[in-house]
């Protein structure tokens, strides 16, 4: 079974490399009207097991990409080596 995995980390990576200016979880959830924790768990899940519509249209309006851009997903293989890496 595959498994969705959020891409914000690396959306915010790019961002901060093409701007030059840091960006917290905080300046996206104020930027957003999200809460703050909805992005920490976008930031940090290994999986997404479910998200609001409304989250991902705010962040990808954020980040002016598309869902594709946000998230990804991993076969339960590559999940299980995110999590118990040899």
């Amino acid at each position: 079974m595959r498994t969705l995995r959020s891409r914000l980390p690396i959306l915010v990576a790019e961002r901060q490399i093409t701007t030059g200016k840091k960006i917290t979880q905080k300046d996206i959830a104020i930027q957003t009207d999200l809460n703050e924790s909805v992005v920490s768990r976008l930031m940090n899940a290994d999986d997404v097991q479910r998200i609001e519509a409304a989250t991902a249209a705010a962040i990808c309006e954020y980040f002016d990409c598309d869902l594709g851009d946000l998230f990804t997903f991993l076969s339960e293989q590559e999940l299980q080596q995110r999590k118990h890496p040899e």
